[in-house]
């Protein structure tokens, strides 16, 4: 069915501040771009941007809910799950501990959880750093499935400690969800509370949020929304939705937008934590901080997080050179997140910018099913079979993991979920003969296995 759209737009007066130039030009084309892109059902969700505080623009566009008959458009107030960016309230709940004496940055690991590898030579500090060396349980294609179900805590920290240590803990930093699960824990064990209650005593009263909670627990009916991937022919909702609650801090908050901007304000502000645990936030290492990452854009320096769980996409960034704080919560993008996010804050920060046009390089049809087959490497023993589901290239391991393959080039795919990168080589009849794969790992070179008769 055709969803009906909705998008409201508030571009309020503009405010000079420090160095942020922004102009009404600047609102407008973003505006455009934003309209342009709902419009041709390629992106939903909503953008919030403020200024010294003081709210400047709301965007909302596509579809809240689907259920059955049920149709329900997008508002400023949906409700949207923000991912990995949970990981900013994660480290202030640290944070305010540390302050309280409760924990110590230099505690370590085995104090709570001496079952993990390496767990006594692992300190707060390094989960918080993701210098852990710890497995990023969601690179377990069979946690990921699992995921789909409820965890209880005693079988995640089992998982946990069968995985081995990847690295000297404090020697690298390798991005993974595990460190924040088990500082979930950690805080639910010296407070005596739960997570959500820690959330709710901690950061939204003081912050002043009302629509931001643990899990989707609780959120009013008309601010619920679902997460959407676009078919060949509509978007339709993604099913079955990870559990929240076995995320835990790692990725289990979900708010709007105009809460995202209040819980930057007030962190910055000093109304969370103390300047000095701020600072220590703020002390990066290859651009991550702890629970928080420099996101660099044309020659400023952000602060915030990006997320995407099932088909969420957030970005939340505080520009301090600017004054600008702004958040960006999508249910729904049939487009490369990084390339989309590049261009809104190009048209939000740069001057002359001319609207981008993503429909131009989308591979379709014929040329999209060039690039199906199965691929293998001798070497390594990996093989995978890539085949078209709804529109989309999916990746599978011919068992029950798959994943859908986002294009964010010409050639290059990427899936964001699992942190892999996919370039294809085309052979001189225009069919992929090589697929490249890299992640955190390594890169992988595979080639396409001939098929029979040919």
């Amino acid at each position: 069915m055709k969803y009906t759209k909705f998008y409201s737009t508030f571009a309020l007066f503009f405010i000079c501040a420090f160095s942020y130039a922004q102009t009404s030009d600047n609102l407008n084309r973003l505006d455009s771009f934003l309209n342009v892109l709902e419009s041709k059902e390629q992106l939903m969700g909503t953008v919030t941007i403020s200024g010294q505080g003081e709210l400047l623009y709301e965007w909302a566009g596509g579809t809240a809910w689907h259920n059955g008959l049920e149709v329900r458009d997008n508002s400023v107030q949906s409700v949207m799950s923000i991912g990995s960016a949970s990981k900013m309230f994660t480290a202030v709940l640290t944070m305010q501990m540390v302050e309280e004496g409760k924990l110590e940055l230099d505690q370590r690991l085995d104090y709570f959880f001496p079952q993990i590898d390496g767990a006594d030579q692992i300190k707060l500090r390094h989960l918080l750093q993701h210098q852990s060396g710890l497995f990023n349980f969601t690179s377990d294609t069979g946690m990921l499935y699992k995921m789909h179900l409820e965890i209880s805590r005693d079988d995640m920290v089992q998982t946990f400690s069968n995985y081995r240590l990847m690295f000297e803990p404090g020697s690298q930093i390798n991005y993974s969800n595990t460190n924040y699960v088990l500082l979930s824990y950690i805080l639910e064990e010296v407070s005596g509370l739960s997570f959500d209650q820690l959330i709710s005593e901690n950061i939204l009263e003081r912050a002043g949020l009302k629509s931001t909670y643990f899990t989707k627990r609780g959120i009013p009916s008309d601010q619920l929304t679902n997460s959407f991937i676009k078919t060949a022919n509509d978007w339709v909702t993604m099913l079955p939705e990870i559990k929240l609650g076995t995320t835990m801090g790692a990725g289990g908050v979900v708010s709007t937008g105009r809460d995202m901007i209040a819980f930057m304000d007030a962190l910055f502000a000093g109304d969370l934590i103390s300047c000095v645990s701020l600072d220590e936030m703020l002390q990066f290492e290859n651009g991550f901080g702890k629970g928080i990452l420099q996101l660099p854009f044309s020659d400023d320096i952000g602060f915030g997080h990006y997320g995407q769980l099932d088909e969420y996409y957030s970005f939340i960034a505080h520009f301090p050179s600017r004054g600008l704080t702004l958040s960006i919560l999508l249910n729904g993008l049939d487009l490369g997140f990084e390339n989309t996010i590049n261009s809104m804050l190009k048209l939000m920060m740069e001057e002359d910018q001319q609207l981008p046009d993503y429909t131009s390089t989308l591979i379709q049809g014929d040329d999209l099913r060039a690039l199906t087959g199965d691929f293998f490497s001798g070497e390594s023993g990996m093989e995978f079979n890539i085949s078209i589901e709804s529109g989309k290239l999916i990746i599978s391991n011919g068992k029950e993991s798959k994943t859908y393959m986002i294009q964010i080039g010409d050639l290059l795919f990427k899936d964001w979920q699992n942190e892999l990168e996919f370039i294809f080589e085309l052979n001189g009849s225009g069919e992929a003969n090589r697929l490249k794969i890299s992640n955190s790992g390594g890169v992988f070179l595979l080639e396409r296995r001939p098929e029979m008769g040919s």
